[in-house]
């Protein structure tokens, strides 16, 4: 358009005068929109508890499983075991900072297994576990509503058993995803069903996490949310989440339209936490 804009001046006007002094304009217009444009670096947040939640010592561990876990027996860890040299701990060395504790000495690589609409299902959910990968699940996968009351008690089984027949195996926590949108007529009944369970990990989609996580964390797990722009990310982080979940262009599902890359730098500028990248191929890749 500005081609054929010049071309036709010049043919009117014999010469490009017109068309170089509106680029002049036009760049000491940019100039004086950018001047009030504070460049400065913004001071990032680090995770910090929900209102009321009290600090953690450094000294002290909410690993998974919780103590007060159902299947957190007698013979299952109630701590994290230290790593040993023959157990794959790449993630523990990559994400100390900014990884949830529950996650620490658990994963072989920090990776979750995405939450995949009428995918991801509680065999795919152990297997990615006992590999060292976190499993989740959407909670409306199980259908009806009592199938996920079996397959959460499944899962807890078959990973403490697991933790238990081996502590120092890298098994990794599990989550299910929550769909907090409006239109979720299932929400309080898969939320129920979460807490009395203890699912460790949660990860809130659609909605305002605030109350998961005063729920949640009341009985030591944490709470992740699925972000796709900045604004989100924040009112998300004042909720008090332990970790934001960037579902950017091309992720698949309610995918947002920024760019990954844009949206995670973006994001990096105020948040010091946990940050997972989604992608469209069902893996999810924690950055610390």
């Amino acid at each position: 358009l500005g081609v054929w804009l010049g071309g036709l001046v010049f043919d009117k006007t014999g010469a490009y005068d017109i068309v170089w002094m509106i680029s002049i304009a036009l760049g000491v217009l940019a100039a004086l929109v950018n001047l009030p444009v504070d460049e400065r670096p913004l001071a990032r947040l680090s995770p910090q508890p929900a209102k009321g939640r009290p600090l953690a010592s450094p000294s002290s561990s909410s690993a998974w499983p919780s103590p007060h876990s159902p299947w957190a027996g007698p013979s299952a860890p109630t701590s994290r075991p230290k790593p040993s040299s023959t157990t794959p701990t790449s993630a523990s060395s990559a994400t100390d900072m900014s990884l949830p504790q529950i996650f620490r000495g658990r994963m072989t690589v920090p990776v979750i297994a995405a939450p995949m609409f009428l995918v991801s299902g509680p065999h795919l959910v152990i297997a990615a576990c006992k590999a060292g990968v976190a499993g989740t699940f959407p909670t409306l996968n199980a259908r009806p509503i009592e199938v996920l009351d079996e397959w959460l008690t499944q899962i807890n089984a078959e990973l403490g058993a697991a933790m238990a027949a081996d502590p120092k195996a890298p098994v990794a926590p599990y989550g299910v995803n929550l769909i907090l949108h409006h239109s979720n007529t299932r929400l309080a009944q898969d939320f129920e069903l979460v807490v009395k369970h203890k699912v460790p990990f949660v990860i809130t989609s659609l909605g305002h996490p605030g109350e998961v996580v005063k729920v949640v964390h009341g009985y030591g797990g944490v709470v992740f949310s699925d972000v796709i722009h900045a604004y989100h990310a924040r009112k998300a982080i004042a909720a008090g989440v332990d970790g934001i979940v960037c579902v950017a262009a091309g992720a698949g599902g309610h995918a947002g339209t920024q760019s990954p890359f844009s949206l995670v730098r973006e994001i990096r500028e105020f948040w010091d936490g946990a940050l997972v990248l989604g992608t469209r191929r069902g893996i999810w890749a924690l950055d610390d």
